[in-house]
This record gives C-alpha cells, structure tokens and sequence, in this order.
C-alpha cells in the first residue's frame, strides 16, 4: 500500500469583481477588490471567505501594475510559464 499524503492544495483568493476609482488632485487609484475561494467549485471541499479590500495606489504603483500585468498576459498566450512555477509529485 503506498504512505497516505495530506494534500497541498490550498485555498487562495482569486479576484473575481472590481470597481477602479482614482482622484487627479493626489494621483491616487483606489480599487475595490472583491475575492472569492479559488477551490470554492469543488465539491465537499471546505472554503475560506475572504473579505473585499479597497487598495490605494499612487499612479506610479499603478502604471507600474498594469505594465507587469500586460506582461504576464503576454506570456500567457505565448505559452511561456514563470520561472518560479514548479510542479512537484
């Protein structure tokens, strides 16, 4: 019979909702992030609620955010993984 192993998967938010304001006067953008339990479609798997947040940035944050953004979705659709993603047995 092979060892039992407690499972690695975890819970983790994932953003599901949000709503950008900003204000020109300070240059700030504040986002109203609403999360969800990333395992919260399997069945009988016990979730974790997680709370919205409302997050302030300053426009430099920001411009720099999208930009690693936009790169990462790049990478995506060129089929190229991050090189801190490992899959381990």
């Amino acid at each position: 019979m092979g060892v039992e192993r407690e499972s690695n998967a975890g819970s983790m938010p994932e953003l599901t909702d949000f709503i950008i304001s900003y204000c020109a006067l300070t240059e700030h953008v504040i986002l109203h992030a609403r999360f969800t339990d990333t395992m919260a479609g399997v069945p009988m798997w016990p979730t974790v609620d997680f709370p919205d947040q409302n997050i302030c940035l300053s426009r430099r944050q920001a411009e720099n955010l999208l930009h690693e953004l936009k790169n990462a979705v790049d990478y995506i659709d060129a089929g190229i993984e991050h090189p801190s993603i490992r899959f381990v047995d």
